[in-house]
This record gives C-alpha cells, structure tokens and sequence, in this order.
C-alpha cells in the first residue's frame, strides 16, 4: 500500500524533562475529553486538574519521579509514570499520568509504558503501587490495571449528578527483595 511510508513505529523511552509538557497535554487533554458532551462535569473536571495533575503541573515534581513515554513521528503518543506517593504508606508509590493518544490505541503502548513504570518503582524499593481511575468511562483503562496484576481495593461515589461518577482505587504489592534477600521460597 501506499501511505504507509509515514507511519511512524512507536519508540518505548525514559521521558526527559522536556517531555513533560508533552505529557500533561496528552494526560489532560484525554481526561478532559471524558466529560467533553457534558458541560456541567468538564467544568467540574477542570477545575480538579491542578490538584489531580500535580506531579506534571510542577517541574521539581516531576523530576523526582519516573516517566516513560512512547513517541512516534518526534511526537508521544503514550506515557506512564509513578512517583512516590504524598501521604501514604513507607515504600508507596502511585501509577500516574498514564494515557495514550486516540490515533495509537490498542497498540500495547499504554501497557508498555506501564510495565517499565512499574519496574522503576520496584527497582528503587517500592513495596506497592496504587492508583486511581474512573469506572464509568474507564472500562479499557481498568482492564488493563487488571491485567498488569491490580487489584481493586476501593470504591468511592465521587459525583451523582449530571451522571454518576465512581472513583476506584487499585493496588499491586510490587516488593523488591532487599540486598541479600531472595524472593525465592525456601
């Protein structure tokens, strides 16, 4: 065929700073678009995006955590990330920023950038990664979560109306060994 000589293989990459306004576009546009056929729950969306985005809001933020991104065409297409979590437990850590462009899903990508997430954290001592996503319109997203080996812990109702909104908390147990340990059972 003829047009295939300008797609763009997807490249798997640790994500530098200068990649991360290219995230928080990617990251927030996709959760924006959520809610875009409800003008009532973008505004409310909206207004949650500093506080549900902080780790690409702020640059020190972001440096201290793990990004990886798939870039096709010099553009990224996907990303994952995890950073240590504020507020919860010694040696947990959250997946954040995980979203994948319209035009390359259902590729891998999103898993891919997940998996190396997840090994980041697990090299550097996380014993568990959590996270949290929407159930309504986040079927694909939960199966995938599922699927790497989360399990739902929580469900919380965030917002009943213009529509119901369900906030699910996930969790894995990621525990690396420590220096001299061995994960095999004796």
């Amino acid at each position: 065929g003829g047009g295939s000589a300008s797609v763009s293989v997807p490249v798997l990459r640790r994500a530098t700073a200068a990649d991360r306004r290219a995230i928080e576009r990617l990251v927030v546009w996709n959760h924006l678009s959520l809610s875009a056929d409800e003008p009532e729950e973008l505004e409310a969306q909206e207004r949650d995006v500093p506080a549900d985005f902080g780790v690409l809001r702020d640059a020190a933020s972001f440096a201290a955590s793990a990004h990886f991104v798939a870039e096709a065409g010099g553009e990224v297409v996907a990303s994952a990330g995890v950073a240590r979590a504020e507020g919860g437990e010694a040696g947990e850590w959250r997946l954040c920023s995980v979203s994948t462009a319209p035009s390359h899903r259902r590729r891998g990508l999103a898993r891919a950038c997940c998996a190396a997430a997840l090994e980041e954290a697990r090299a550097a001592g996380a014993a568990a990664v959590t996270l949290s996503t929407l159930e309504e319109r986040m079927l694909a997203a939960c199966r995938l979560y599922e699927s790497l080996g989360f399990a739902l812990e929580r469900r919380e109702a965030a917002r009943r109306l213009p529509r119901s909104m369900t906030v699910l908390w996930y969790r894995k147990e990621v525990g690396a060994a420590g220096p001299g340990e061995s994960v095999a059972e004796e």
